[in-house]
């Protein structure tokens, strides 16, 4: 009660907050730079620093550890939070470039994304055309791709047989975890995922 009405500074709410955090500064900067640079996904850093998901999801985007978070914006030279080119920030046009190039020709977005050293979410987006938007543009009227061509490309390549999805849909059904079907035909649990919800 003796604490009743009196209002914190912005020192003092700093300092509270440091004193409450489940991260250190140094840390909560590496999280950021893994994020938005490297294209390390949300549940890879939460389960690297013990935290939740919900407390990641909400550092990277701002809504806590906010001094920290616009001090690694001023340091990086950041005045909008870059969403759209998460993980893909060192990628030059021509890199763009090559990278549809190399979809084209099927090869495998893992082995890309090694190559550029990105994150596969990187490859999917640009692939898709949620990452370097103007770019993909360019590039798909420099190549004349075709409008069927071009849904062909942006769908994303399955590695699974119309009887490989009916047996995965049955084992749903009969209760077997997704991660552990997933595990069994080497795809992601995103796929299985998916596949039950009929996406895929």
């Amino acid at each position: 009660n003796s604490m009743k009405g009196i209002k914190h500074g912005p020192m003092k709410r700093q300092l509270l907050s440091e004193a409450h955090a489940s991260v250190t500064k140094e840390d909560h900067f590496k999280i950021m730079d893994n994020y938005y640079f490297a294209g390390a996904s949300q549940p890879e850093l939460a389960k690297l620093h013990n935290i939740t998901r919900t407390a990641m999801n909400r550092m990277i985007h701002g809504k806590s550890y906010k001094i920290w978070f616009k001090e690694w914006m001023e340091i990086n030279n950041i005045t909008q939070l870059p969403t759209v080119t998460r993980g893909s920030t060192k990628l030059t046009r021509d890199d763009v470039f090559d990278i549809l190039d190399r979809l084209l020709d099927n090869q495998e977005g893992k082995s890309i994304a090694n190559m550029y050293e990105v994150g596969r979410p990187v490859i999917s987006g640009i692939r898709k055309g949620n990452f370097f938007v103007k770019t993909r543009e360019e590039w798909i009227h420099s190549r004349k791709i075709k409008k069927q061509e071009l849904e062909k490309f942006t769908q994303r390549p399955s590695k699974l047989s119309v009887d490989d999805k009916k047996r995965i849909k049955k084992l749903i059904k009969q209760g077997s975890k997704q991660r552990d079907i997933a595990e069994l035909y080497k795809v992601s649990p995103q796929t299985i995922c998916d596949i039950k919800h009929g996406r895929l």
